[in-house]
């Protein structure tokens, strides 16, 4: 195994590229992608069960062939093998090839001849769960239909009894009743969420201020779990993009990405996922996590200029 090409080029990013070349359905399906320096010269995308039928890799510096495979215990040590075969040619000429599953865009094995390498993971969230919340998100899009906005307030309601009742330990499960379609059904989930006893309702009128603290990890991961639920519904975009938001908020960056990725291959908008793509493209965190993960780097903000993402993903995530 050759991992050369890592220092030019992520792995995250190859995995975005391999993500935008498949429409964000890349689940059964290898993709190769070749470089002959800092960018991407070629990709090329075929059927992970019709590996055995691609022909010699073309001249590269560097490839790198991304195994997506359709479920988490789907074999793919026969495929691993059959690609990685491919790459000795590459090999035997000084140059690099490696074989790597890349589980919803965001989870990464390396295959070696000693075995999977596991990337080290690289937020708060450990590799089991990452892959447990992938398999709960994975599912149809859904078809989206007309939600009737004077059942907003009814749907809001619900979704907060729901998720008390899971935090008392009653086995509920997700109001079949209550699309998230509507904003204020959205912010209601994520504000309960986010919140405490005592700040995790929104009165009428009422702004959403961001916490300074760390969420509750129990509320959030109630939150995840009845949100999974709604994957086939006809809100299921919308379940998707307030689980990306949630999954940001407490700095599980690969798992807001796969959910922004699951999103987008819904075919259908959500500026809320959108909202939170860009917070993560460009490196910006929660409030809480500003006050206690980087004060030396908002201290070296200019005078008069406010840190970037200062204009609060909390304060603008209604869509």
């Amino acid at each position: 195994m050759n991992t050369t090409q890592h220092s030019i080029i992520p792995l995250s990013a190859l995995a975005h590229a391999a993500m935008e070349a498949t429409n964000y359905s890349p689940d059964g399906k290898t993709v190769i992608l070749y470089s002959n320096g800092a960018g991407i010269d070629d990709i090329t995308i075929h059927d992970l069960a019709w590996i055995h039928m691609i022909g010699e890799p073309r001249q590269a510096r560097t490839a790198v062939a991304l195994i997506f495979p359709p479920h988490r215990d789907t074999e793919v040590c026969h495929a691993a093998r059959q690609l990685d075969s491919l790459g000795e040619a590459l090999r035997r000429a000084g140059r690099s090839w490696d074989t790597v599953v890349a589980r919803g865009g965001v989870r990464f094995r390396i295959y070696s001849d000693h075995g999977w390498l596991d990337e080290p993971e690289t937020d708060t969230m450990n590799n089991d769960d990452l892959d447990r919340l992938i398999d709960a998100f994975a599912g149809s899009p859904g078809r989206s239909r007309q939600f009737d906005i004077a059942r907003a307030v009814d749907a809001g309601e619900a979704w907060i009894e729901a998720l008390q009742g899971r935090m008392a330990g009653r086995p509920i499960v997700s109001p079949p009743s209550a699309s998230l379609q509507a904003g204020s059904v959205r912010d209601a989930v994520i504000v309960w969420a986010v919140g405490e006893t005592g700040t995790d309702r929104l009165m009428p009128g009422e702004r959403f201020v961001p916490p300074i603290q760390a969420p509750n990890p129990e509320r959030i991961d109630i939150a995840l779990s009845l949100l999974a639920e709604r994957i086939g519904q006809p809100d299921t975009v919308h379940a998707l993009a307030c689980a990306s938001y949630l999954a940001w908020w407490s700095g599980y960056r690969r798992l807001a990405a796969h959910l922004c990725y699951r999103a987008r291959s819904t075919g259908q908008r959500s500026r809320l996922a959108s909202l939170v793509w860009t917070a993560l493209v460009r490196d910006i965190v929660p409030q809480w996590m500003r006050e206690t993960v980087r004060p030396a780097q908002e201290d070296r903000a200019r005078p008069g200029r406010p840190f970037p993402g200062s204009a609060h993903m909390g304060d603008e995530k209604r869509s």
